[in-house]
């Protein structure tokens, strides 16, 4: 028999743990997905982050929770609600929070609010705390996408808390007041229903497009049914602030103005996205235009070479010929002599050699006075009709008299003295066949 040793309790311990751990992202992420808020890019990187901090501060859990905007509709965001414990003169308290993450996520800060209990109040004149909840340290307002995180956030939440807590319990019957723990019961004794200080500081809102500063009581949440509750100072006599409704109407004015310039931004954006995905659609089809014509050019230039090279070796022949057959000094025969036949067959021949070259020199010179604009298009198709006519006949000529030619060598030979004979001069190097009209290779 074999016996397998039972898992060990930190095993069992290390496998619940990873347990809870999926279990918890896979809440975060059914949360931001049922939120419908955020675009699919940021859900990783919001789950990893919203775990992390979950995974430090475990008084805090994930919910969806509702805030409404600048427009008055509610928008779906994922908030972490619950408790962050501060440490005050030596005791341990719990603050009540919620954070919302809005879909601008990391590139704006959360929104951050204090949700007292019914048994608790804002401290009046707060330098971190709005009479509404929402909270303004300076690690929101100067938040960065780069630097800044949810742990961090928190962190310094407790740090500026726990030396000067935002919310206290409301005043009993013994006129007692102390700071509020997370069963909404007094606890110690201080001077928090009357500030020792009073501060009145505007701090700068690290404001999200589309999200205003909620007034008093708009808050709204789907796991958070209560309200804020007015902090009610010893005297019983209510607080009238008018810095604080100033300050929020400027504020609500900032906000719609950013938002105007945010949907400018984004149409004149989308305009020239639009505009540079044309001009790159043209740039690639002209792109392959390019290649084709550079296509074309490289098999003109290659047969360009070819026939360079040809024309060269015919050059070299016709030069040896030359200097075999021409002579030069006072003995030098005249150049039209050099060639002169002595058949009429031959002589005509030549003839039509000519003039057919002199026609192929006339089309080069038409093509050259109509790329220059000396003559006009009417003038040039006229009298190109009329050399290609003359070149036509002309060749046709030519190609009778070479075949009348050839017929009278094989019946009866070359004549007397004619190109070859015995009294003439040697025939041109590579002679093309009967009927190609020219010397070498029978084209021009």
């Amino acid at each position: 028999r074999y016996h397998y040793p039972l898992p060990s309790s930190t095993t069992r311990t290390t496998k619940m743990h990873a347990q809870g751990q999926a279990n918890l992202v896979k809440q975060v992420r059914d949360i931001v997905r049922q939120c419908g808020t955020y675009p699919p890019e940021l859900e990783d990187r919001l789950v990893m982050e919203t775990t992390e901090l979950l995974r430090n501060f475990p008084t805090l859990s994930p919910v969806m929770g509702q805030i409404p905007r600048s427009d008055g509709r509610l928008a779906s965001l994922l908030s972490l609600y619950g408790v962050v414990p501060i440490s005050y003169r030596g005791a341990t308290y719990n603050i009540p929070l919620s954070v919302f993450i809005t879909e601008y996520h990391p590139q704006f800060s959360p929104l951050v609010y204090v949700k007292p209990t019914a048994s608790m109040a804002i401290k009046a004149d707060h330098p971190h705390v709005s009479q509404d909840g929402m909270v303004h340290i300076p690690y929101l307002a100067s938040w960065d996408s780069l630097r800044s995180t949810l742990i961090g956030m928190v962190q310094v939440l407790q740090s500026v808390f726990s030396q000067n807590p935002p919310v206290f319990a409301r005043p009993s019957n013994q006129g007692s007041a102390g700071i509020a723990g997370p069963a909404a019961a007094a606890v110690g004794a201080g001077p928090h229903s009357h500030p020792q200080q009073q501060q009145q500081s505007s701090p700068q809102q690290h404001q999200q497009p589309g999200y205003p500063i909620p007034p008093t009581n708009s808050f709204a949440s789907t796991d958070m049914s209560s309200s804020f509750p007015r902090p009610v100072p010893s005297s019983g006599s209510p607080v009238s602030d008018p810095l604080a409704a100033r300050k929020n109407e400027l504020q609500a004015d900032a906000s719609n103005k950013i938002k105007q310039a945010l949907a400018e931004h984004r149409e004149k954006t989308k305009v020239e996205l639009v505009q540079l995905y044309a001009e790159r659609k043209d740039l690639s089809s002209g792109a392959a235009v390019i290649e084709a014509g550079l296509t074309d050019l490289q098999l003109e230039s290659d047969d360009r070479e070819r026939r360079l090279v040809k024309l060269r070796e015919e050059l070299v022949l016709l030069e040896k010929w030359v200097a075999e057959n021409v002579k030069e000094g006072p003995e030098a025969e005249d150049a039209d002599q050099v060639m002169k036949s002595q058949d009429v067959e031959s002589q005509q021949i030549l003839r039509c050699m000519a003039e057919d070259f002199a026609i192929q020199d006339t089309m080069y010179a038409l093509d050259e006075a109509l790329d220059v604009n000396k003559i006009d298009l009417n003038f040039y198709l006229k009298e190109l009709r009329k050399q290609a006519r003359e070149q036509f006949f002309n060749r046709a000529l030519l190609r009778k008299i070479k075949l009348t030619q050839a017929a009278h060598q094989r019946g009866g030979g070359s004549g007397p003295g004619g190109p070859g004979g015995p009294g003439g001069p040697a025939p041109l190097p590579n002679a093309g066949p009967v009927g190609s009209g020219y010397p070498g290779s029978g084209a021009r």
